[in-house]
This record gives structure tokens, sequence and C-alpha cells, in this order.
């Protein structure tokens, strides 16, 4: 579930940090909202989805390598 939360945050933060300009062109030439988001944001955004997209999954990974390792036997004897 923390993931999620996470994931979210920094896809929001990487639109937002967006280069204007793309944005302010297709503003000019009448593009739809949703035109304007799939044609300039995501586009720009992209590199900064996959870097975090790829850092979720290892850390999800790597949470249920160590909750197979200790298993709810050793959760319980700790």
């Amino acid at each position: 579930m923390d993931t999620i939360g996470y994931a979210g945050r920094f896809f929001a933060e990487a639109m937002e940090e967006t280069d204007r300009g793309p944005r302010e062109a297709l503003l000019t030439i009448g593009a739809t909202r949703t035109g304007l988001v799939f044609s300039a944001v995501v586009p720009n955004a992209m590199p900064s989805f996959i870097a975090t997209a790829l850092f979720c999954l290892e850390k999800a990974t790597r949470a249920s390598v160590v909750l197979g390792l200790v298993g709810p036997e050793g959760l319980a004897l700790s």
C-alpha cells in the first residue's frame, strides 16, 4: 500500500516539473486538456515515471524476499 502512495506522489511531481513550452504551444493551437497531457506532459515525464516504477518494483521485491526469509514463524518468535 505504501508503494502506491510513494509512486503517485513522485508521478505527480514529475508531471508538475515538465517544461511549460510544449504545453503552451499546444494550448495556443487549441489542444484539449487530454491531448495536452498525452502529447506534452507524459512524454516529458516518462523517464521519471520509468525510474520511479523500477525503484518501486525493486523495493517491493526486496521487502517480499525479506518477509519470505523471516517467515511468519520468525516474526512470532522475535
